[in-house]
């Protein structure tokens, strides 16, 4: 008696579910039965490959492989060619440093290039709406990337010019120590500086709607950011003066010890103070007018949670 195949599916469903819980992992490959793995791929639509079975897979490429929706590829040194995974629609490559070239990837949605050290050349991925690069010190070039939606660049210390991505929509710019020049960047919707040394000057980002400004000590004229929506200072020692800020509609000030005077953000709409040690024993009575307004961890002032 045969098995329906509704049935059959519905089996081999809930053993998927039941032994690799929604995510294949390939490290396994070769104890899963070749059936078992290939309707996995219809049904699932993510897998992962590791170095232990990213040969088998690419040798094979088994029946549902256009199927594959994510896709993630750690250590796998033995990969070179990923052209056939340019309808994959979110993508991570980590630890893969024999991948060369990446023009095939132009239409995938999401990617993530984690500590590729030989890849060089990004020029094709113009078509991306989500960009992750970290740990890739050979991109020096990112002059293609102004159309990309929503934009990461990490510890890349060899890319310095960005002059090209003030039409990012989201950019994040976390320890590439090498960009100094922001001044293109006005028209960023929301931008992160992280540990950034080498930027001192942001007075051209006063058109910024979001900005959130973490670990740069070498930030320390912020008067031109008058213009910004909502701006976020976090341990930024260099920073003593704000009182170009009072008109912001929020202001998030954490760990900024230099700053000791705020009576002139009495017309911020949302205001936070976390623990800003500089404010001692600070007059805070002109923060009466402030709709929502908190201070947490200042020494000498109270705690304060208002919302009007």
């Amino acid at each position: 008696m045969s098995v329906p195949p509704d049935l059959h599916d519905l089996v081999i469903r809930t053993m998927a579910e039941y032994l690799v819980g929604w995510n294949l992992t390939l490290d396994t490959l070769q104890r899963v039965n070749s059936r078992f793995y290939q309707l996995r791929l219809i049904f699932i639509g993510q897998v992962n490959l590791s170095h232990y079975a990213s040969h088998w897979v690419y040798k094979h490429r088994p029946y549902g492989w256009n199927t594959v929706q994510s896709m993630t590829l750690y250590y796998c040194p033995d990969i070179s060619d990923v052209s056939a995974l340019g309808r994959v629609r979110d993508l991570s490559l980590s630890l893969c440093d024999n991948i060369r070239d990446i023009s095939a990837l132009s239409r995938i949605y999401c990617l993530e290039i984690n500590d590729c050290r030989r890849l060089t050349d990004i020029s094709a991925l113009t078509g991306i709406h989500t960009l992750t690069i970290r740990d890739c010190p050979r991109i020096t070039d990112v002059s293609a990337l102004g159309r990309v939606r929503i934009l990461s660049l990490m510890h890349c210390p060899n890319i310095s010019d960005v002059s090209a991505l003030g039409g990012v929509h989201v950019l994040s710019l976390n320890s590439c120590s090498s960009i100094r020049d922001v001044s293109a960047l006005s028209g960023v919707h929301c931008l992160h500086l992280y540990r950034c040394d080498g930027i001192s000057d942001v007075s051209a980002l006063g058109g910024v709607y979001s900005l959130s400004i973490h670990y740069c000590p070498n930030i320390l004229d912020i008067s031109g950011l008058r213009g910004v929506c909502r701006l976020e200072l976090y341990w930024c020692r260099g920073i003593r003066d704000v009182s170009a800020l009072g008109g912001l509609y929020y202001l998030e000030i954490t760990y900024c010890h230099g700053i000791s005077d705020v009576s002139a953000l009495g017309g911020v709409h949302i205001l936070r103070l976390y623990f800003c040690d500089g404010l001692v024993d600070t007059d805070i009575s002109s923060l009466q007018t402030v709709p929502d307004l908190t201070i947490h961890h200042c020494p000498g002032i109270s705690d304060v949670q208002r919302k009007n």
